[in-house]
């Protein structure tokens, strides 16, 4: 009986020695191309090679209670959500930046894709349906005017960044409307 205590120690001993030697997991294979992103939805890549990332941010500084299906829930909310691009040389920037983030324990919501077409940037920006006074949307696909470098956008159009959040917001659907500029139905 002492023996086979012995020979099965010497068995278990040797099976946990490989786990215990591991450092951690291996890394993955390839390299990082954009850090620092807040919730990285969607990329793709536009005719000159440049790689648009839609990032839904991660909030905000303003905490309030959502309604959702399991009951209420606390989320941040904040203009945290960006479009980054990429240049082919590997050069970063923020292409439009501003988009409302909401921030919740299980997951976020804001920009959801950008897909570059021609001299537009379609953004799809996803979120629970809510919609405000129409200073800002949800819901809704948008197009902007891919040509125009950002730095050349006028700060007051809503083409070169999504209106601001509201102070006051009503559930009602979305309805997108022409280039670049949203409305919602109150």
């Amino acid at each position: 009986m002492r023996i086979t205590r012995v020979v099965l120690f010497v068995v278990l001993l040797t099976l946990a020695l490989p786990v215990v030697a591991q450092e951690g997991p291996a890394p993955l294979p390839g390299e990082p191309v954009v850090m620092d992103l807040g919730a990285p939805r969607g990329i793709a890549f536009d005719a000159d090679g440049n790689l648009p990332v839609a990032d839904a941010g991660t909030g905000g500084e303003v905490e309030v209670t959502m309604a959702g299906p399991e009951g209420e829930a606390p989320a941040h909310i904040g203009l945290s959500g960006r479009i980054v691009s990429v240049a082919p040389d590997g050069t970063v920037s923020d292409r439009i930046a501003g988009f409302p983030s909401y921030a919740m324990a299980t997951e976020t919501m804001g920009v959801y894709r950008a897909i570059p077409q021609g001299d537009s940037l379609w953004v799809i920006y996803s979120g629970s349906g809510a919609a405000t006074t129409g200073a800002f949307w949800m819901d809704s696909v948008v197009e902007y005017d891919a040509a125009t470098p950002p730095s050349r956008r006028s700060s007051t159009s809503t083409t070169s960044r999504p209106p601001t959040i509201p102070t006051v917001m009503v559930m009602t659907p979305t309805l997108p409307t022409s280039r670049g500029r949203p409305t919602a139905r109150c």
